[in-house]
């Protein structure tokens, strides 16, 4: 995945055994297709566009950054892709705000209660 690269300065913030840091990353992007799965021979591939954020140098001890985004904006531009990131660092408040209500009232065992009840 070689078609457009750019180096940026970009704050990352991972949850769980990662702190926050800046990170030196490349970044790439391309467009893919996707071929239709068996049952559905005929019908014409997906076409969606891959973003590629990896870390050059990391420090010392930890591992590098890397994240590949899957996503059908057409990613056209260093401008788009970053926008793209932004988009994918929100989905940790997204999780966590799905977490809460889950963990506070147990909605798994409860579900799983009624399940083996029936």
């Amino acid at each position: 995945m070689a078609d457009k690269v750019k180096n940026n300065v970009s704050r990352m913030t991972l949850a769980g055994h990662r702190t926050t840091r800046s990170a030196m990353v490349a970044l790439r992007y391309q467009q893919a297709e996707l071929p239709p799965l068996n049952d559905l021979k005929g019908k014409e591939p997906q076409k969606l566009w891959v973003v590629h954020l990896r870390e050059e140098h990391p420090p010392a001890f930890e591992d590098a950054l890397e994240w590949f985004l899957l996503t059908t904006i057409a990613v056209t531009d260093n401008q788009i892709a970053e926008a793209c990131i932004r988009r994918y660092r929100l989905r940790w408040r997204v999780e966590d705000w799905h977490r809460v209500p889950k963990s506070g009232c147990d909605t798994s065992i409860q579900t799983n209660r009624q399940w083996c009840q029936e």
